[in-house]
């Protein structure tokens, strides 16, 4: 057999491992954002609404509103009520119309409409999570920010969130 032949058929099985892989990353990529949309299903907070699209851009520079506390349980069980605690230093919290929840990969987000207390400048948000077996022993990422009533938000915070099995 001829080194060129032997070379071909040396690199054929490997070309073929990384065709597969690359399949799989795709497999990979469907099936969190499947988890992403069924948490975003899950995910049932008072005066929540889930909104087609993604979440809208955040902002960093400019006056807008920015998280800069943010409480929330590390793990939850299927059927759970939760608090989230969002806190800010905006100097203009009436301005604050709400919170916008979005789950790291979803096509969709969630508007909550909570206004910031004045006097403690904290968000309490509350919501239950629905039974949903299929995010039983599953970890992901939930990113919060808070917006203004023209739709504008500031930076989103994460939340890491595990669901036992």
């Amino acid at each position: 057999m001829s080194a060129r032949r032997t070379t071909a058929s040396l690199l054929l099985p490997v070309l073929l491992l990384g065709l597969a892989a690359c399949g799989d990353t795709t497999d990979a990529e469907d099936l969190a954002a499947a988890l992403a949309e069924r948490l975003t299903d899950a995910f049932d907070f008072d005066d929540g609404s889930v909104i087609d699209g993604p979440p809208p851009p955040a902002h960093g520079e400019g006056d807008y509103p920015q998280i800069t506390f943010l409480d929330a349980p590390p793990v939850l069980d299927l059927g759970q009520d939760f608090d989230v605690d969002l806190e800010t230093d905006f100097d203009r919290p009436e301005e604050v119309t709400g919170a916008m929840v979005w789950v790291k990969g979803a096509a969709r987000h969630i508007d909550v409409l909570r206004p910031v207390d004045p006097a403690t400048l904290r968000m309490l948000l509350e919501g239950r999570l629905r039974q949903e077996a299929e995010l039983a022993g599953q970890s992901l990422d939930v990113y919060f920010s808070l917006y203004l009533a023209n739709g504008e938000t500031g930076l989103h915070e994460t939340w890491t969130l595990s669901i036992p099995e």
